[in-house]
């Protein structure tokens, strides 16, 4: 298994050539809690209508896709889709301030980078693209444990002041950050 590669935000910011961006919400509020629950619940009925016959290739096929959407995370899976809980929150040119205001952030000096000891869920991200809307990288962000990854799962450190910046940005763009967000049980 390869190590984990890591990268500064600056580094990152620096080297992104994009036309415009979107922020995205996901992971969050009555709808995402509803629809999980009703994925939880249908991977129970479905354990339970097969009887302990896991091998069966029926069952693993119906049960990866909804294990699928139960443990998916991040804003772009692996296909190109987006997760089914992602709303788009705010468009912004390359030209526009927030984006001056973005790389700004991004470019503070990563002095004192977060490590706590939680597993990040990515409930925030912004998607970057060229002039021809083809998607160029997705940042998807952890505000509850300060991180951040691409969807190349390169980690992207920054410093803790960053995160409270990008925050207000988010907030500002109408990201419900500060929502209480349940707590369910997946496992």
């Amino acid at each position: 298994m390869d190590a984990a590669k890591n990268i500064t935000s600056a580094n990152y910011i620096r080297d992104l050539d994009f036309a415009y961006m979107e922020t995205y919400s996901l992971q969050r509020g009555p709808a995402f809690e509803e629809r999980l629950n009703d994925l939880l619940a249908e991977r129970k009925r479905l354990k339970i209508a097969y009887g302990g016959r896991w091998t069966d290739d029926g069952f693993k096929v119906q049960l990866a896709s909804i294990e699928q959407k139960i443990y998916a995370q991040y804003l772009v899976d692996d296909n190109g889709q987006f997760h089914w809980s992602a709303q788009l929150m705010r468009t912004i040119d390359k030209h526009d301030a927030a984006t001056d205001r973005l790389k700004s952030i991004l470019l503070i000096d990563a002095k004192e980078v977060p490590a706590w000891m939680c597993a990040p869920v990515y409930r925030d991200a912004i998607v970057f693209y060229d002039a021809n809307s083809n998607r160029i990288s997705c940042l998807n962000i952890c505000f509850d444990c300060d991180y951040m990854i691409t969807d190349h799962l390169v980690y992207v450190d920054t410093d803790a002041s960053a995160y409270v910046k990008l925050k207000a940005l988010f907030l500002e763009s109408g990201h419900d950050i500060n929502s209480p967000i349940a707590r369910i049980n997946r496992l």
